[in-house]
């Protein structure tokens, strides 16, 4: 059985803002690290993506900031919606056709978007790279950790769901302590 994990990472606001906005959901926030913040929610963890893309353009407009919600289901897809202030800009899908079992090949990603976005220093033809599948990888966590190191993230954003940090299993580049859990 592979990964199902979802988190949401935003670029630029105060730590202590970003806990502000969540009080009253069920959710784990990271350090801030580079200026960006990573965000794993209780319901998000259902992997609805409706829901996953509303809390990311909550965040972002709330906060102004770009927020990047990110979905690996069963290591078998990789799925995400990058968000402004104003609306949803940009989604991709590793294989659109998971669900009803036809293979096509990987839907929407902006590179560049999602380079500019997110990341000042990021390259986006490295990122083209990645989501249209020029590397090859195995398993989903590979390449949203491949996008990550791209994006200049820390990695304690893959392989994490708020159910695994509830239950303890943390990243090894996270610590408990160094996490803010509200509800």
């Amino acid at each position: 059985m592979g990964n199902f994990y979802t988190n949401i990472t935003v670029y630029g606001p105060d730590h202590d803002k970003i806990v502000e906005a969540m009080r009253g959901r069920r959710a784990a926030i990271s350090p801030t690290v580079n200026d960006y913040t990573v965000i794993w929610d209780a319901e998000c963890d259902e992997q609805d993506v409706n829901v996953l893309g509303a809390l990311a353009q909550l965040l972002s407009s709330g906060l102004d900031v770009p927020a990047w919600a990110v979905l690996n289901h069963d290591d078998d897809m990789l799925w995400y919606s990058l968000h402004t202030p104003v609306r949803m800009v940009d989604e991709y899908d590793s294989r659109p056709g998971y669900f009803d079992g036809t293979d096509l090949p990987p839907a929407g990603g902006n590179a560049a978007l999602l380079a500019s976005t997110m990341s000042a220093n990021a390259a986006a033809e490295e990122i083209e790279n990645i989501l249209r599948g020029r590397k090859e990888y195995v398993f989903a966590f590979e390449q949203h950790l491949a996008l990550i190191k791209a994006l200049g993230m820390p990695d304690f954003g893959v392989c994490a769901g708020y159910g695994y940090l509830t239950a303890g299993e943390m990243p090894s580049d996270l610590r408990k302590e160094n996490v803010t859990f509200v509800e």
